[in-house]
């Protein structure tokens, strides 16, 4: 009867255990989420797909002409396509997501010179 009981008891120990991991992992997993941390580029566009993505026909009073949407020194700009040098353009056009991190949403002031 003894070696009855220590097995009952053993089972409330496991179910005593498992309802407090449980109960644990609810409320310090509520308010996180998982987010990417970590990105490589996995494929890369050329030439052909950026022009395809930047570029568009414009019409002046003459002709029609290619022009592409680029930034100079950070200043966005519409420069004739043929006034490019898209010989070594490689841009990513599809990333993933190597590595995730948990999160969780907080509020509360931060001292900016401690960083």
């Amino acid at each position: 009867m003894e070696r009855y009981n220590n097995h009952v008891i053993v089972i409330y120990v496991l179910i005593a255990l498992l309802a407090a991991w449980t109960f644990y992992d609810l409320v310090t997993t509520e308010d996180e989420v998982w987010t990417c941390s970590n990105v490589i580029c996995s494929s890369v566009a050329g030439p052909e797909e950026w022009t395809r993505q930047n570029c568009f026909d414009a019409a002046t009073e003459q002709s029609v002409q290619t022009v592409c949407r680029v930034q100079v020194d950070g200043v966005p700009r519409i420069v004739p396509l043929a006034d490019l040098n898209l010989s070594g353009v490689q841009v990513c056009s599809q990333y993933s997501c190597v590595q995730e991190v948990r999160v969780r949403e907080v509020n509360y002031p931060v001292n900016a010179s401690s960083n």
